[in-house]
């Protein structure tokens, strides 16, 4: 069973730590533009935030991992996020499995991205322009510039207001969704399975990665 495509695993592979790191960092009608500036500053200030932890030579690997962990854990809204890659089919799942789904799949994107932070190569975000989507989300553009693996690579973030506050709930590389291709993922796995048993196959997978990475 694959949780990613191949399409998504190729951009992976041509991001340095920074930049698969950093991506892992509605209301209805039109947001006013001091909603639209908000999400854009806040993005910066997370973006900012963690690529200082990363050039910190003082800090090890354990240390850096742990920091911007915190700080996507502040900035991204992982109950909305779950929520959307399960689409309908959160609607199965009781209230002590959608906080073990959320618990693992954050563990499961921790482990995807964490691992790839030795291989910071002073990166960094050029911001670029922001827009107002339909429902009121605002994406915040973004391209990754130096290194020697991801320049060049566009990392776009949907963010949504909550009360008063932006928080990430997409990320989209080069034009990929992460909630898209979870979606289709798990889609495809709760057809034939509860949602006890999927949580207890991402928890296995995310048990069998941490062993592997050890």
């Amino acid at each position: 069973m694959q949780w990613m495509r191949k399409r998504v695993r190729i951009r992976l592979q041509r991001l340095s730590c920074a930049a698969a790191m950093v991506a892992l960092l509605a209301l209805p009608g039109s947001p006013l533009a001091s909603d639209e500036s908000r999400a854009a500053a806040t993005l910066r200030t997370t973006v900012e935030a963690a690529l200082e932890v990363l050039g910190d030579e003082a800090l090890s690997a354990a240390q850096k991992r742990e920091q911007v962990e915190a700080l996507v854990e502040e900035r991204f809204d992982f109950v909305i996020i779950a929520r959307l890659v399960v689409a309908r089919g959160w609607r199965r799942f009781s209230e002590a499995e959608r906080e073990e789904f959320i618990a693992e799949f954050k563990r499961h994107l921790s482990t995807t991205y964490g691992r790839r932070l030795e291989a910071y190569d002073n990166e960094k975000i050029e911001f670029g322009d922001t827009r107002v989507e339909s429902n009121g989300d605002i994406t915040c553009n973004t391209r990754i510039v130096g290194g020697a693996a991801g320049s060049g690579v566009d990392i776009n973030y949907r963010m949504r207001s909550k009360q008063g506050e932006a928080y990430v709930i997409d990320v989209i590389i080069e034009g990929v969704s992460l909630v898209q291709n979870f979606r289709a993922q798990i889609k495809e796995l709760l057809q034939g399975s509860t949602p006890g048993e999927l949580i207890e196959k991402l928890r296995d997978k995310n048990a069998s990665e941490a062993e592997a990475g050890a």
